[in-house]
C-alpha cells in the first residue's frame, strides 16, 4: 500500500477512535443526519452504496455474510410482492364454480403478464433474467424488460402458440424437412421476427413459472391453471395426464374442471333460453355431420349439431323458416330442457 494512502487511513481511523465511533456507526449516523453541512458526504455515500457492497462481497472474509444478507433482503422483497399479487383484488383468482365464458373470450397471456409485472416487478425481472441466463444472444436486458408493452409483444402472436416456435427459436414442424428446405426457410426469417418470437416465448415461460409460485403460495390464485385445465378438457386430455399436470402446478384438478364446465354450461343454457324467448332465434340442423332425415327426426339421434341463427326481426309465422324453427325448437327442448 502507498505510504500516503496509509497515512490517510490512519488519520481517519484515529479520528473515529477519538470520537468513539465505529465505521458502521459513522455510516448510520451520516445517513440519518439532516444537517446541510453533511449533505455532500451523504450524497456521495448513497451514490457509492452499491460499490461498497461489491467491495464487501469481493473480500473473502465477508463474502458469506454479505451473500446471506443479500439473500434475506431479496427474499423479503419477493415475499412481499407475492403476498400483494395473490390478493383477490388483482384478478388472478379462478373460481371454478362461478366460471364464465367471458374469461375464455380474450387473450389472457398479455393481461396476466402485465398484472404480474406491475404488482411484482422484482420477481418478474428475476425469473425473466434466470430463464435467459444461459444464452447471451437472447438477453434483452433490464431496461427492455421494464419497458415492454405486453399488448404490442403479443400483437403478432394471437394465433396458436404452437406456431410461434420451439425453445431455440426454430420451428419444430420443419424438423423432418431436408437441410436445403430448412436453410431456405431460415433465410426468410428476419432477425427482428426471431427476436420477437423469442421474447414472446420468454414472457410465456415467465408467466408460467410465476403462476406456479403464486398457486403454491395461495391455492385460490390459479387463474392460469384454470384456463389451462379447461383447455386440456376441451382437447380430450386423459384424466391421468390432467392429474399429473395438476400436481405439477399447471392445471386445476379434474373436479374443478368439471365444476367450471358445469358453470359455463348453465350460463350458455340461460343465454339459449333467453334467445328462444325473444323469438329472434332459428334452429337448423347441420346435415353435413349427421345422416338424420329431416322428415322423420327421432329422439335417438342426439348427436345432431344445432346452429343458432339470430335475426333482427322474428320471421313471419307463415314462412317455411318459422315452421322449421318451431319444429327444431320442440325437438331441441326435448333434448335439453
Amino acid at each position: 500500500m502507498d505510504y500516503q494512502l496509509s497515512q490517510k487511513l490512519n488519520n481517519v481511523l484515529q479520528c473515529l477512535e477519538v470520537n468513539r465511533m465505529t465505521i458502521s456507526d459513522f455510516i448510520k449516523q451520516l445517513l440519518q443526519s439532516t444537517d446541510k453541512i453533511h449533505h455532500s458526504a451523504k450524497k456521495n455515500l448513497v451514490q457509492q452504496g452499491s460499490e461498497i457492497c461489491t467491495h464487501l462481497y469481493q473480500y473473502p472474509d465477508t463474502r458469506t455474510s454479505i451473500s446471506l444478507w443479500a439473500y434475506e433482503v431479496v427474499r423479503e422483497v419477493l415475499g412481499a410482492e407475492i403476498k400483494d399479487l395473490v390478493r383477490k383484488e388483482n384478478g388472478l383468482h379462478f373460481r371454478a364454480k362461478s366460471a364464465t365464458t367471458e374469461q375464455l373470450e380474450h387473450s389472457f397471456m398479455p393481461r396476466v403478464a402485465e398484472k404480474i409485472r406491475r404488482h411484482a416487478p422484482t420477481i418478474w425481472r428475476l425469473i425473466y433474467s434466470l430463464l435467459e441466463a444461459s444464452d447471451e444472444r437472447r438477453s434483452t436486458g433490464k431496461a427492455m424488460v421494464d419497458e415492454m408493452v405486453m399488448t404490442e409483444v403479443f400483437a403478432d402472436a394471437e394465433r396458436d402458440l404452437g406456431e410461434i416456435g420451439g425453445d431455440n427459436g426454430v420451428d419444430e414442424s420443419t424438423s423432418d424437412t431436408s437441410d436445403e428446405q430448412r436453410n431456405d426457410s431460415r433465410e426468410h426469417r428476419t432477425h427482428v421476427q426471431v427476436e420477437a418470437r423469442n421474447t414472446t416465448l420468454q414472457i410465456i415461460k415467465t408467466v408460467v413459472c410465476i403462476s406456479i409460485i403464486l398457486q403454491s403460495s395461495n391455492e385460490r390464485c390459479n387463474y392460469l391453471q384454470g384456463l389451462l385445465g379447461i383447455f386440456f378438457h376441451s382437447t380430450g386430455v386423459p384424466q391421468k395426464v390432467i392429474d399429473v399436470l395438476a400436481h405439477a402446478g399447471l392445471s386445476i384438478s379434474v373436479t374443478s374442471i368439471h365444476n367450471a364446465v358445469h358453470s359455463m354450461s348453465k350460463e350458455i343454457a340461460a343465454n339459449i333460453k333467453q334467445g328462444i324467448r325473444s323469438l329472434k332465434v332459428s334452429f337448423a340442423y347441420d346435415l353435413t355431420s349427421s345422416p338424420l332425415s329431416v322428415r322423420f327426426p327421432t329422439l335417438g339421434t342426439c348427436a345432431i349439431l344445432v346452429d343458432l341463427c339470430f335475426f333482427r326481426e322474428p320471421p313471419p309465422p307463415s314462412s317455411t323458416c318459422f315452421r322449421f324453427a318451431v319444429r327444431a325448437l320442440a325437438l331441441s327442448l326435448a333434448f335439453s330442457f
